[in-house]
């Protein structure tokens, strides 16, 4: 004879804000209901609310499915079921967020019931079924697709002579695996469990939460991804991404290092010069946006006139390219009245403002540049 009691999640390798109030508020809600029972009411009336409240499935109503969920037996079901809730539930809830948490829950419950109603043998229907159990069950479900990995400090005895508490930690894909799997030897009679406990809501309770609980996971990993190819594309456009933005792609390895020194110090002089270095080499990498990018923070650093005549025109035509052409506007009008030995021809420069003028539906203008570029050469 042993005993197996996982009793701790490992969580010190995930940081949540958020607090587990809802978690809390149910744990509480159920001493709550379970103390006004037992020290308020007479057996009569206990009896009167299991039918009246609990899942009955020869007389099924739909609320039930959940108000059964604050009803217990006995204090060994209700601190059973609390434990394994308070085990389980706060990672859970600060993980998926309150409202997404209350809907495991909930979806939890009905589908444990519903496993409950149809498995259910023909003498036992009469019978009232109460407990979190279910629900909670859903928790676990949920817990095991998004936390495979954590592992939970549990203790192993032995009660034979002189127990001698054992603990160590498990990988929770093992621990709730196997309780999964004993859930379902206990609904087939495999090891012939006790009629009185409801096994197939168990199992269809667990299955219903980690089912829950992959949609959230692949809810969340869709949003990251649109996420991430939101800030990509700030990034390429040459948008003047946000700081937080461009530490968290250098963090991701979207951007290097020398770029997000130059794109974030402080130092304008040092700025200057790293921006310019980092906007002629996005030129010769033909990184469009990584040019824009640097052009508008140096535009944010010093006057246009302090830019040399080159760089206006990179930034030209890295916004010809990305068919910006308010700024690829600007930076050729720069590049022509600062033109010097390091900026390209005017009749280039002309060239690329017909471009801008084509872009912006003036095909007249584009003519007009054009020809005058004619001209000079």
């Amino acid at each position: 004879m042993f005993v197996f009691l996982p009793f701790r999640a490992d969580d010190d390798e995930y940081s949540f804000e958020r607090k587990p109030w809802l978690t809390w508020s149910i744990l509480a809600l159920c001493i709550a209901i379970y103390t006004a029972m037992t020290y308020g009411l007479s057996e009569q009336q206990i009896e009167h609310l299991y039918y009246e409240f609990g899942c009955v499935p020869s007389e099924f109503h739909w609320w039930t499915m959940f108000t059964c969920t604050l009803l217990h037996g006995s204090v060994g079901h209700l601190l059973g079921n609390m434990f394994f809730f308070f085990i389980y539930a706060p990672m859970c809830e600060k993980a998926f967020g309150h409202g997404r948490f209350l809907l495991l829950y909930l979806l939890g419950a009905a589908a444990s019931m519903g496993g409950h109603l149809l498995m259910t043998p023909a003498f036992y229907r009469d019978i009232p079924c109460v407990g979190a159990s279910g629900a909670i069950s859903a928790v676990l479900g949920a817990f095991l697709v998004t936390f495979p990995t954590v592992r939970l400090k549990s203790v192993f005895i032995v009660l034979i002579f002189f127990p001698r508490p054992v603990i160590f930690s498990l990988p929770a894909w093992i621990v709730l695996g196997c309780w999964f799997l004993m859930q379902i030897f206990y609904s087939l009679n495999l090891f012939g469990g006790a009629i009185e406990v409801a096994f197939w809501a168990h199992v269809a309770g667990f299955a219903a939460g980690a089912l829950i609980g992959s949609c959230y996971l692949w809810s969340d990993r869709w949003k990251q991804k649109l996420d991430i190819a939101d800030r990509l594309r700030r990034l390429n456009s040459g948008i003047a991404v946000d700081p937080e933005d461009l530490r968290w792609l250098n963090a991701n390895g979207y951007i290097d290092s020398a770029l997000l020194e130059a794109l974030t110090t402080t130092d304008d002089e040092l700025a200057f010069v790293r921006l310019n270095t980092q906007l002629r080499l996005g030129r010769r990498e033909r990184n469009d946006g990584k040019v824009l990018l640097c052009y508008y923070r140096l535009l944010r650093r010093v006057q246009p006139e302090e830019i040399n005549g080159d760089i206006h025109a990179a930034a030209m035509r890295s916004a010809l390219a990305l068919h910006a052409a308010g700024i690829a506007g600007y930076a050729g009008f720069q590049a022509l009245v600062r033109h010097d030995e390091t900026a390209p021809l005017p009749g280039v420069t002309l060239e690329a403002l017909a471009e801008v003028c084509e872009l912006t539906d003036d095909p007249a203008g584009a003519a007009e540049l054009r020809r005058f570029a004619a001209e000079l050469a």
